[in-house]
């Protein structure tokens, strides 16, 4: 339950980012309502939770990948629909282009965090042939 919730938090995050740069960036022709925001947290979070596939045994990574990026263009595709968004291939686009950014911020958070873990663990088995 702890990491669902995490994967929720973190999709709320990531989702919030992209929302905020988006209007920015005048992708968002209008002022958002309070329902609008509710409406890309919500599904951030899920697209987070449904990043959890990437864990399943059964799946090698590019099967998780696609399977999550397949569950994610639904996910936006719903979201676009509820708020009565137009949903165009220039929509589609970005959306791809904002999932290859965050999954490439994501690795080389994992890719940190594994060089970090064994760079500890190279410098406990020095330390201990000392």
């Amino acid at each position: 339950m702890k990491k669902v919730i995490h994967s929720f938090i973190t999709g709320i995050a990531f989702g919030a980012v992209t929302y905020l740069v988006l209007i920015t960036m005048g992708l968002q022709p209008y002022v958002p309502s309070v329902w609008n925001t509710f409406s890309v947290l919500l599904i951030s979070g899920m697209i987070g939770v449904s990043s959890l596939i990437m864990d399943l045994e059964m799946f090698n990574w590019s099967v998780g990948i696609l399977s999550h990026l397949v569950v994610t263009l639904f996910l936006v595709w719903s979201m676009m629909k509820i708020n009565n968004w137009p949903f165009s291939w220039m929509v589609f686009a970005i959306v791809l282009i904002v999932y290859v950014i965050i999954w490439s911020v994501i690795r080389i958070q994992e890719w940190s965090d594994i060089k970090k873990v064994n760079t500890a663990l190279n410098q406990r088995k020095n330390d201990s042939h000392l």
